[in-house]
């Protein structure tokens, strides 16, 4: 058997070249015979030829060889023989736990190699050990795994539909709350008597201790705001939050600055807004809403798999503390970030070491609340995309760092709630056509106000002439509604008039909102721009029948209506409400 070689061409011009040698070769072997023939003492098995390109000066000669055998693939030369290949030709597997199997060259057998070190076999490549097969099973971008049986590498184990990893573990996936409390001066008045404890005058001495710092009886409160804050204590310690990821919020309130502390102001003076709130419907993390956000966050959402049941507790427990930090002041503003407190004269710098949920401030800012929780979730919880370098620059646990950017595997299903508390009506942005009326913000986060299109509206919505309309049967149908509370009206008689100021509480106006805003807040979006549904419930303790429903409709959740009076239908009603939210998870 004969078999050319070319070794190699260096351009174009030489392949003519080289099949006029070749078959000069081959007239050469019939005139003195074939290679190997013992006869033929002229040629060689294998025979190189130089072959001169000419229209290259600079290319080199190209070798071509004869070789005993001219095997396809797959085959190789064994006596003259092409025979089958027995492996894969530099293809590696495992011999044993500790030794490699590789194909030799030629693929006419195998070579054992020892691994080295520490190293073992396992697919066919010796690697070391990097977990401990009889460890638990543990979380890896976002999917539970388990050490394999070498220890060198890990097997998913997918978690079922409505379940997310956490801890090595498959737990229903974990909804962000945010709880936000109305800290209104009305929260302070006495639950049995409706008015202030400063005022109760009780020939029994039934009147609560109002004295700074603890402003009611923790074993026994009688205020709203007591009733509240025991019973969201009790709520925050219970099975209801397990698995839940919580924050709290209050009402707009800033330090105040006084030589004496009464349980009215305390350290908190309440406003309709935050610092530097300009209207804009859209805010900026750098700018007054990012500066000012402890307004009106009290705890954050913590950044980690850490609980911050304790924070928020600390908030319940009926104990404000002071503690001075050091330096002279005269004002606030000589204490960055912190507040100015002391005799005349003799003022220092101090921080709360434990602070308190305080009634404060005559405004019950509901809208600019639901306002700045929703902006609270755009710039700190829904940060899908945002880029990172690590985990931890997401400042999130539902949120791992994929090629550079932010990603929570289980965005679409993970419930965003806020639970709002509250026991009174929308005070400052009563006109339906506000962009701040509670309605207009809770139909923005849950459904979306204006659309181009469908995909600009949320939770079923349908985006038709310009606006999203929410699905058949999910809201009210009465065409009219008092402007503040939202219960069902057909003259102005009909509602409620709590109010003593301008403008009043009574009016009968529009139910629906047609509210479209004409520049980019439209929908609540993540940090990517995608558009995200945010779901609203409302706890209400004003005892007007129906009071605030509109809000829940519109945030697409439930409103309760509990008895302060009684702190046990207060925590069962709102446990159902967590329940639910837990419930709502829509991979399920």
């Amino acid at each position: 058997m004969l078999y050319f070689e070319v070794h190699s061409i260096t351009n174009e011009y030489s392949k003519e070249m080289i099949l006029r040698i070749l078959s000069s070769y081959v007239l050469i072997l019939g005139l003195y015979g074939c290679p190997g023939d013992p006869s033929n003492s002229n040629l060689s098995d294998s025979v190189s030829i130089d072959i001169p390109i000419g229209l290259d000066e600079q290319a080199k000669p190209v070798d071509v060889t004869v070789n005993e055998c001219g095997c396809n693939d797959n085959f190789h030369c064994v006596d003259e023989e092409c025979v089958p290949d027995v492996c894969a030709q530099g293809v590696t597997s495992c011999f044993s736990v500790s030794e490699q199997k590789v194909c030799s060259d030629d693929g006419s057998g195998f070579e054992v190699i020892p691994c080295p070190g520490e190293t073992v076999c396992y697919l066919g490549n010796c690697l070391f050990k990097i977990c401990d097969p009889q460890a638990q099973p543990i979380c890896q971008n976002g999917k539970r795994v388990s050490c394999n049986s070498l220890g060198v590498g890990y097997n998913d184990f997918p978690c079922p539909g409505g379940t997310e990893c956490k801890d090595g573990a498959c737990v229903p996936i974990e909804a962000n709350i945010l709880l936000v409390v109305d800290t209104s001066s009305s929260m302070n008045v006495m639950v049995s008597t409706g008015s202030s404890p400063e005022n109760c005058i009780s020939n029994d001495g039934d009147c609560p201790p109002w004295l700074y710092p603890n402003c009611d009886d923790p074993s026994n409160p009688y205020t709203r705001m007591g009733k509240v804050k025991s019973s969201l204590d009790a709520l925050v310690d219970s099975e209801f939050m397990s698995n839940v990821r919580l924050g709290l919020q209050r009402f707009p309130q800033r330090h105040h600055t006084l030589a004496n502390m009464h349980c009215n102001v305390t350290f908190y003076l309440g406003q309709p807004t935050i610092s530097g709130d300009n209207d804009g419907h859209i805010t900026a993390i750098d700018g007054w809403f990012g500066q000012n956000i402890e307004q009106t966050i009290a705890v954050p959402f913590p950044e980690d798999q850490s609980s911050n049941s304790l924070a928020i507790r600390s908030w319940f427990d009926f104990v404000e503390t002071p503690s001075p930090i050091g330096g002279a002041c005269s004002s606030n503003d000589d204490c960055p970030g912190k507040f100015c407190w002391g005799e005349p004269g003799s003022k220092t710098c101090h921080e709360l070491s434990n602070h308190e949920l305080r009634g404060t401030g005559s405004s019950t800012p509901i809208g600019k609340s639901i306002f700045y929780a929703g902006e609270y979730f755009r710039h700190h919880v829904l940060v899908e995309g945002k880029p990172c370098i690590q985990d931890s620059d997401c400042r999130s646990p539902h949120h791992t760092c994929i090629a550079d950017k932010c990603h929570d595997f289980n965005a679409h299903c993970r419930p965003n709630v806020i639970i709002l508390f509250t026991d009174g009506l929308e005070t400052q942005n009563q006109d339906i056509n506000n962009f701040f009326h509670p309605r207009v913000q809770a139909k923005r986060l849950h459904f979306g106000l204006g659309c181009d299109e469908q995909e600009d509206c949320l939770a079923g919505a349908t985006c038709i002439e310009g606006s999203c309309i929410a699905p058949d049967g999910v809201l009210p149908e009465e065409p009219f509604a008092c402007t503040a509370g939202g219960t069902p009206c057909q003259t102005t008689n009909d509602c409620p008039n709590p109010c003593s100021g301008v403008p009043c509480q009574g009016e009968c106006r529009q139910a629906s909102v047609d509210y479209i805003d004409p520049g980019f807040a439209n929908r609540m979006v993540d940090y990517g721009g995608t558009p995200v549904s945010l779901t609203i419930h409302v706890v209400d303790a004003s005892e007007v029948p129906n009071a605030n429903r509109l809000i829940a409709a519109y945030g697409g959740g439930l409103q309760v209506s509990v008895d302060l009076a009684n702190p046990e239908d207060l925590l069962t009603k709102v446990g159902n409400v967590i329940q639910d939210v837990k419930s709502a998870n829509t991979c399920r």
